[in-house]
């Protein structure tokens, strides 16, 4: 019977410790801005790869999800090791999405490529701010999704 006891006990315990461990790493985390940060490389790139197409529907929904990422980032992590995330995706890659925003609207596609290649300068630009310069952007002319860009 005491053996019976201890292992109810050792049980109990061994459930108790589980369940607390579960809720302290189960706690919302914050996202991490290395993972929003490459979302926005890749839907660069894919926007790139529209624009090249000249594809306006398929660049809008890049452009879209590229506004969503860097408003949810804007939101969740306003600032990063010390950096003000928020103010500097604000200051230096908002006005250069909305700008190839506004080329994609007009078939601009020229100028479109050409601004692409400008919001990749100022990511480059945002992470020399940040004392992340070592992670250096390029705009990719390849293909390496499982995706069509053409109409």
């Amino acid at each position: 019977m005491k053996d019976a006891i201890v292992v109810v006990l050792l049980v109990l315990s061994l459930g108790a410790n589980g369940w607390l461990w579960h809720r302290q790493n189960s706690a919302e985390q914050p996202p991490e801005l290395a993972l929003e940060m490459s979302y926005l490389q890749r839907f660069v790139h894919k926007l790139s790869l529209a624009v090249g197409a000249r594809n306006p529907d398929l660049a809008g929904f890049y452009l879209h999800e590229l506004e969503e990422t860097t408003e949810a980032i804007q939101e969740d992590i306003p600032t990063y090791e010390g950096h003000r995330i928020a103010e500097l995706i604000g200051a230096m890659f908002m006005p250069q999405l909305e700008a190839v925003d506004a080329a994609v609207k007009d078939r601009d596609w020229d100028r479109g490529s050409e601004l692409i290649q400008s919001m990749t300068a100022a990511c480059n630009s945002c992470h020399q701010a940040t004392a992340h310069g070592f992670i250096v952007i390029a705009v990719g002319t390849s293909n390496p999704f499982n995706q069509k860009f053409r109409k």
